[in-house]
């Protein structure tokens, strides 16, 4: 199933409420308060948005039979970077989606690897910067790290 969302400062449960309703699917959310969530999603897979708006809202998902399960992540930002992003990009190359990040941020950025993606449209406002870091990765065929030390940003791709 693919999706199309669009939502500004909303709680996560009520956006996954209607997504797995969508779907033919329940939901359980945890009672505790998860980060709001701010996004703009074109045409994607269900579970691309899922994990979209479980980075952004420090939780986790996993689907049993019909239920859509969702727990609070509780992890942090990776140590030295800035706790939070707001970008907005629309058609750009991926590995420019990681530079653009690097400017943001301020720190230093080192693409590895051979990349073969189509553009991407992303927007992300207030949202966790290693949440965005792990979506656009586990999304693009990557794994990032960062050196505090240096102030670098190291982005390795996989061969497609």
């Amino acid at each position: 199933m693919r999706v199309s969302v669009q939502y500004v400062n909303s709680k996560p449960a009520g956006i996954l409420e209607v997504l797995a309703k969508a779907a033919g699917l329940t939901v359980e959310v945890p009672s505790s308060d998860l980060r709001l969530v701010t996004l703009t999603l074109t045409n994607v897979r269900l579970r691309t948005a899922l994990d979209a708006i479980c980075d952004t809202a420090a939780c986790a998902w996993k689907l049993d039979g019909t239920t859509i399960k969702v727990t609070s992540s509780g992890t942090s930002a990776a140590s030295g970077l800035p706790p939070l992003i707001s970008l907005a990009l629309d058609e750009v190359a991926v590995p420019d989606v990681f530079r653009a990040i690097g400017a943001a941020v301020g720190v230093a950025v080192v693409i590895e690897g051979r990349v073969e993606r189509p553009p991407v449209t992303v927007k992300f406002t207030n949202a966790r910067t290693s949440g965005v870091l792990d979506y656009l990765c586990k999304n693009a065929g990557c794994t990032w790290e960062y050196d505090n030390g240096s102030r670098r940003l190291r982005v390795r791709f996989q061969a497609p």
